[in-house]
């Protein structure tokens, strides 16, 4: 089991990602080693695609994945828990940004790992795909779409509340308004916006 540990903060930096980049260093030609991309998809999970100069292997240049875990983040330390992909981390959750920077696998864990996140990016895509899709099921016409603050739609006119009268794949339209058909159910995907009867 790998174990968390508690690291000094730097009170100059103020947020987790930056503390990890000056712990892990951005690349450089100079020193050939560093991060060259961070993504923080979930609350406290990082995923970093790090580079460096494998010596043993004939200074081949490598990129593997740093998974960090924070656990806490006060004003004097952070406590983290660290693994490199190649030691199978228990989290699934890096995006396909940072799998398309790293090199070949050096170990059948890592292989399982970046198998696994694939997995949870599919599952992510499709949950989503169902999702928009049921929201499209509800612009009908005649419902009513009711925005928590206004917004100006597509024909520039600023509307908090219209009844649909028509829909196409890229506008819903009411009387009073147009609105982006992709704007529209991101901001019911939010909560900023509802339909009713």
């Amino acid at each position: 089991m790998v174990k968390f540990f508690t690291v000094p903060r730097d009170s100059k930096i103020e947020t987790v990602k930056e503390q990890l980049i000056a712990r892990y260093g951005n690349f450089t030609l100079e020193r050939g080693e560093g991060i060259i991309a961070i993504a923080n998809p979930k609350k406290n999970e990082f995923y970093i695609a790090y580079k460096f100069v494998a010596k043993n292997w004939g200074y081949r240049t490598e990129v593997q994945c740093l998974v960090v875990t924070v656990k806490s983040f006060n004003k004097k330390t952070y406590t983290i828990q660290e693994r490199w992909e190649e030691f199978a981390p228990k989290h699934y959750n890096c995006p396909k940004s940072i799998l398309d920077l790293l090199t070949a696998p050096k170990s059948s864990e890592a292989v399982a790992w970046r198998k696994e996140c694939l997995s949870t990016i599919r599952s992510q895509k499709e949950k989503v795909k169902k999702e928009v899709q049921k929201i499209k099921n509800q612009l009908q016409k005649g419902k009513t779409i009711i925005f928590n603050t206004p917004i100006v739609g597509v024909d520039g006119k600023k509307v908090s509340k219209f009844k649909i009268t028509s829909t196409a794949s890229k506008v819903i339209s009411g009387r009073k308004a147009k609105v982006s058909t992709r704007r529209l159910i991101t901001s019911i995907k939010k909560g900023k916006a509802k339909v009713t009867n």
